[in-house]
């Protein structure tokens, strides 16, 4: 199973990566690289996430058990659906995940 860097649902990173390569700013390594610290070019994306996540200690906490595995997890189907309309998470099955391997990696920094 393969994850995305850049969250499918957030085109303006892409869009940005692009950018940076065009116009060489920004290796790929590098892009990738910084991709999931305060550095990267999704920095603002991800805070906002952050930020809506430790608003609610619940939702961070079930979400912290769906990055923290590669199984994918069942959850309630309340908080299921906050973190799908938050963009954070994809479905296998009865199973979730993360949408992509930046949510993985820059949440398992900042949620522990």
């Amino acid at each position: 199973m393969s994850y995305l860097i850049f969250p499918p649902n957030c085109r303006p990173s892409r869009q940005l990566a692009l950018y940076h390569l065009a116009c060489q700013n920004l290796s790929l390594e590098k892009i990738l690289e910084q991709a999931p610290t305060g550095e990267g070019i999704s920095r603002v994306h991800l805070l906002l996430k952050l930020t809506r996540l430790r608003q609610n200690h619940e939702l961070a906490s079930f979400f912290n058990k769906v990055i923290q595995t590669d199984r994918g997890v069942e959850l309630d189907s309340i908080l299921i659906n906050r973190l799908k309309n938050l963009g954070l998470i994809t479905f296998d099955g009865n199973y979730v995940m993360p949408s992509c391997d930046l949510y993985r990696q820059y949440f398992l920094a900042q949620l522990n």
